[in-house]
């Protein structure tokens, strides 16, 4: 697994969002490769090891939604 944490004052500089723009791009054309979202990757994790896909639970009464 490979995570890329993108800061907006480093990456949102007009020189360097090309550089994400062409690595998104090349890694798109590799066999294998799974762009994910954090709960994408818990509940692939969760089936790998044979739990049950995780479901919130209602919120407890007192407590914000």
């Amino acid at each position: 697994m490979m995570s890329v944490g993108l800061h907006l004052r480093i990456v949102g500089r007009p020189g360097r969002i090309g550089g994400l723009e062409r690595f998104l791009a090349h890694v798109a054309t590799r066999p294998g490769v799974w762009f994910a979202r954090r709960d994408e990757i818990a509940h692939a994790w969760r089936a790998g090891v044979g739990l049950p896909r995780w479901q919130a639970r209602e919120t407890p009464a007192g407590f914000a939604p």
